[in-house]
């Protein structure tokens, strides 16, 4: 049994090239952990450290399309522990692994440094475990977050936008 929480990215774009990009986002979720019999028993939070390279296609002088990935580091660890589990024993799950993702996105510009985005990432980690007592389990934790994001960039952008956006 599997439910996902909302998860709060963090982007920050480190550096640009023409149109491409390198960006360092911090992301992360947490899905509710359930046992047959038991219910849920917890919580599962994963956070992502991927550096990520953006290649951007522009299909007019405000919206343009982008595809993006990259691999990185990612942490994992079990949290708020139900009372149901008082006789489960012990429950560990707190871990560092390696994960990567590949997406691609639609981007319309309003101003220079101002954007609405919808994008669709699959983020790949399948490194981390859970032990629930003695016994120890390995999880695909492979997801498909699709995202509206309202983009204000506070540094120069380097985006490709009309000259009559310019500020």
């Amino acid at each position: 049994m599997m439910s996902t929480l909302p998860g709060v990215p963090l982007y920050s774009a480190c550096g640009y090239s023409g149109d491409e990009r390198v960006e360092i986002p911090v992301g992360g979720y947490e899905m509710a952990l359930g046992l047959p019999g038991v219910g849920t028993i917890g919580e599962y939070a994963v956070y992502d450290l991927i550096p990520r390279v953006r290649v951007r296609y522009p299909l007019g002088e405000l919206l343009e399309t982008y595809v993006a990935g990259g691999v990185g580091p990612t942490y994992a660890e079990f949290n708020d522990r139900r009372p149901v589990t008082k006789d489960l024993g012990g429950i560990h799950g707190a871990d560092f692994g390696f994960g990567g993702l590949v997406g691609a996105g639609l981007e319309y510009f309003f101003m220079k440094n101002v954007s609405v985005a919808a994008e669709a990432t699959y983020f790949i980690d399948r490194s981390h475990e859970l032990r629930i007592e003695d016994v120890t389990h390995s999880g695909n934790l492979d997801s498909i977050f699709l995202n509206v994001q309202l983009k204000v960039m506070l540094f120069n952008s380097g985006a490709r936008v009309p000259s009559w956006l310019m500020l």
